[in-house]
């Protein structure tokens, strides 16, 4: 069954399941009533507007369905974060990674989309619940899962006066956001782990796709996140030690963080899952020059896991990326290059114990207690990788201190080629500066994140690495975003919708810049 539809069909099944178990006759009128009359009290047995909530919400921390996944996550995320970049001809003038995306796209994602299908869900919940017990906490926890996503687009969002389904409300910035995030995923840590403590374990389990209700995956999840948004903050001198406190509670915390593949949030998408419907399917993206050259030249054994070689003529066994910002003559030219290797039933990870363990080791790279060194963790979040996607060799691998990035040699227009931008190898070495040291963890996070791409992006933006490759023709409109966007710009339709909240002056308050693709986040390098 689609999740997304059970708050519409749940009422039409509970009716079929009355006529299962009455005579034909009896109470004929009372029956079959029309659907749309069932009564609270019915459609609240069972927890069946709960569940409903909940796998609406769940369908939408990142979106299940194929076009809102493209639109919100892939033209965004995975082209900033140089994963799969937008390689059709016809958008060759109109796409986010020369920051001149077409008007539809802005329009109506990813704020319209995910603000409205995530926040009515989860009000529905909150009048619910009271905003009391383990579905009130639960429901928390997916809130800052998907709300941190849209903060870190757009730099500012509706977020603490968020109190009905009505959006247009003022907005808070960035760093108001991230703090009131961590509070709630503190209070909803504390308060689950009572509840699991005292002996309620499952909740909903027919409502949950990633843990089938177990609540202390979820609590594993949240302390996880705080840890990740902790990281976030890192790197912002006034934040630093705020920044200490909530990671390490993450860390410490009776239930801990995610630390093997199996506790991981994979979503299922029984039969289409997006990155094979948008990469594969339609053939719209295209692994980028970036990540392709980058394991290429580390002859990484993951690389034959995530993609295929070129077809090419003459180049049929060599795995060549598109880069960014290219302009192919026709998507069938594109087409040629790597693709994804990528399945309609592939699960998509919201969050991997690899990642978990590199945010780990660059926190314990600043003398953070993370319970070993930056290097025993650099190494665990290698191996997780190479566990969760079945690979050989990772001894070699973490031994091997020469091999770097490849130079980039594009297959149909030679100008489009570029040599490599990063010398960093693979080998931990004690020996090397914390900035040489914090290279090389955001670089393999960033090859285990796939294919993450908002992550991947954010982490870009607050640290500087992985180091990308620039745009191969530079948007004269913005001559200082030689790589990614600092951020998008906030949806055309708020100025219309939410007048009295955003305009030019409660931007620049917000922002501390210009509602445009170079001002930065309060937590960007």
């Amino acid at each position: 069954m689609n999740k997304r539809f059970l708050k519409y069909i749940l009422p039409g099944t509970f009716c079929i399941g009355l006529l299962s178990i009455t005579s034909c006759t009896a109470n004929f009128d009372e029956i079959n009533r029309p659907g749309h009359l069932i009564t609270d009290e019915e459609y609240g047995r069972d927890n069946f507007k709960l569940q409903s909530y909940f796998s609406q919400m769940i369908d939408n921390v990142i979106s299940s369905q194929e076009n809102s996944f493209q639109m919100n996550s892939n033209f965004i995320g995975d082209t900033y974060g140089r994963y799969n970049v937008p390689c059709n001809a016809a958008w060759n003038t109109n796409n986010y990674a020369i920051y001149a995306p077409q008007d539809s796209w802005r329009n109506s994602y990813p704020f319209n989309d995910v603000m409205q299908k995530f926040s009515t869900p989860w009000f529905a919940v909150k009048q619910e619940t009271g905003a009391a017990g383990a579905a009130w906490n639960w429901a928390q926890i997916l809130r800052v899962a998907a709300m941190h996503r849209l903060v870190d687009m757009y730099g500012a969002l509706p977020y603490s006066k968020v109190n009905s389904e009505d959006l247009a409300v003022p907005y808070d910035d960035a760093k108001t956001v991230y703090h009131t995030m961590l509070e709630e995923l503190t209070q909803a840590i504390n308060e689950l782990t009572a509840i699991i403590g005292s002996g309620t374990t499952t909740l909903m389990p027919d409502a949950d796709v990633l843990y089938k209700g177990d609540l202390t995956k979820w609590v594993k999840f949240a302390n996880s996140l705080k840890l990740r948004l902790a990281m976030r903050l890192s790197r912002v001198d006034s934040e630093k030690q705020y920044a200490k406190e909530m990671a390490e509670e993450a860390v410490s915390q009776s239930i801990g963080v995610i630390i093997n593949n199996g506790d991981a949030p994979a979503f299922p998408y029984p039969g289409n899952a997006a990155v094979w419907k948008i990469c594969v399917s339609w053939g719209d993206a295209r692994p980028s020059a970036d990540i392709i050259s980058y394991m290429v030249g580390y002859k990484d054994p993951r690389l034959s896991l995530y993609f295929q070689p070129t077809t090419f003529p003459g180049h049929e066994e060599e795995f060549v990326g598109f880069r960014a910002g290219s302009s192919p003559d026709s998507k069938a030219i594109a087409d040629q290059y790597s693709a994804p290797v990528a399945t309609a039933n592939d699960n998509y990870y919201w969050m991997t114990a690899a990642e978990v363990a590199f945010l780990k080791a660059e926190a314990a790279l600043y003398g953070w207690n993370m319970g070993k060194s930056a290097g025993e963790l650099y190494n665990e979040g290698v191996t997780l990788s190479f566990d969760q996607w079945h690979a050989s060799g990772v001894a070699n691998y973490l031994n091997d201190d020469t091999s770097i990035q490849a130079d980039y040699k594009a297959l149909d227009k030679a100008s489009y080629s570029t040599n490599h931008v990063s010398d960093i190898t693979i080998k931990w070495n004690d020996g090397d500066t914390e900035e040489r040291k914090l290279e090389r963890i955001i670089t393999q996070k960033w090859l285990a994140v796939y294919p993450l791409g908002q992550e991947a992006w954010s982490e870009y933006r607050r640290t500087g690495y992985p180091k990308f490759f620039t745009l191969p023709d530079q948007p004269v409109n913005y001559p200082t975003l030689t790589t990614v966007a600092h951020r998008i710009p906030f949806t055309p339709t708020e100025y219309t919708n939410n007048p009295n909240n955003i305009n030019s002056g409660t931007v620049q308050q917000l922002l501390g810049g210009p509602d445009q693709y170079d001002t930065k986040i309060f937590w960007a390098k």
